[in-house]
């Protein structure tokens, strides 16, 4: 077995190794912490961050036990990720263009064919699946803390991690995971602060999430209703400063 296999056999177990010290570490100094601080330890165990660090490790530990599991999304997108590979393109490349159907899951389909060509395997893509999966759990709990208060946000994020089926989702290789996490991270980025630089970057990290699935964009109506009903007074203030910098724009 060459070195390259060798990796790719044991990249999970790895990263699982790593994680679970990682987590041990961070689980110690938080406990230390929180006890300097007189907090109990109901309140450690809800809090957001440590419970997505958690999610994280058992996700992990899910991939570790179960393994990669095949589904028609997958296989669809390892066979175009392979045409590219073998017209040394990126996705879409014109094999897959003329004659067969498009996917316009094109950055699934790109990260598919990355981890093909450096590593001979889509399975080191699962511990970044499971690692978006958790980041996606935090967004949750912060976005519903902004939005309404600590409680809601800590809800939101247990039932989101509670729930069954977001267990075993990270042994597949779906465009809905990162669709998802880029997705929220630019809701994110957008309720957090009104830092024009800010709009440029949930705007990008929006752009990633329809690359990763089409429907991304859908968000943007989200976006749009909750400024609408819950910040009709800020909107103005977000966008009035665009308009004025554009105005200062030569012709």
């Amino acid at each position: 077995m060459n070195i390259s296999s060798y990796i790719c056999t044991n990249f999970i177990e790895i990263c699982a190794a790593a994680t679970g010290q990682t987590l041990v570490s961070v689980i110690y100094h938080s406990i230390m912490i929180k006890a300097s601080n007189d907090i109990s330890i109901k309140s450690f165990l809800t809090d957001i961050k440590i419970i997505s660090i958690i999610y994280f490790v058992f996700l992990i530990a899910v991939v570790c036990i179960f393994g990669y599991t095949p589904n028609n999304d997958t296989e669809g997108y390892i066979e175009y990720a392979q045409i590219c590979l073998h017209n040394n393109q990126p996705y879409p490349c014109t094999s897959t263009i003329v004659g067969q159907p498009f996917i316009w899951n094109i950055g699934i389909i790109n990260l598919v064919e990355f981890s093909i060509y450096l590593f001979g395997s889509v399975i080191p893509i699962l511990p970044l699946m499971c690692l978006m999966k958790a980041i996606t759990a935090f967004l949750i709990g912060k976005i519903a803390e902004i939005l309404f208060n600590r409680k809601v946000g800590q809800t939101a994020t247990l039932l989101f991690v509670l729930y069954p089926g977001n267990w075993g989702q990270s042994t597949f290789i779906l465009s809905e995971i990162p669709m998802t996490c880029f997705a929220l991270l630019s809701l994110y980025l957008l309720l957090k602060s009104n830092r024009r630089y800010l709009f440029f970057i949930a705007g990008f990290t929006l752009c990633l999430a329809n690359w990763f699935r089409g429907i991304a964009l859908i968000f943007i109506l989200a976006i749009i209703i909750y400024h609408l009903i819950f910040d009709r007074n800020n909107l103005l203030k977000k966008i009035v400063p665009f308009i004025e910098d554009t105005e200062k724009v030569p012709l």
